[in-house]
């Protein structure tokens, strides 16, 4: 009888973490419309990815993805400098 009413032990889940929705190339895409448009709001990066790509993606999971991608605000901070040339030669010349 005990073996019919013991406690259930759950098999361990084939999901481990998070599923990825965007590939590398599609964060390198990513990567190339940050050097062109720094600027770009995360709601216009996804229709960007929906037009482009054809990736329907939520706001709060396309920041998910950037920062696993090591994307983050800095890094695009970076990547907006690296574009202006005026920047960039300040940041050259000490």
């Amino acid at each position: 009888m005990e073996r019919y009413h013991s406690a259930v032990i759950r098999p361990p889940s084939p999901l481990k973490g998070c599923t990825r929705n965007i590939t590398c190339a599609v964060l390198e895409a990513i990567h190339i419309v940050y050097k062109s448009d720094p600027d770009i709001y995360l709601d216009e990066l996804q229709y960007w990815l929906a037009i482009h790509h054809d990736i329907a993606i939520t706001v709060p999971a396309l920041h998910q993805n950037l920062e696993d991608a090591r994307l983050t605000c800095k890094i695009l901070h970076k990547i907006a400098a690296e574009c202006d040339e005026v920047l960039c030669t300040k940041w050259k010349d000490p």
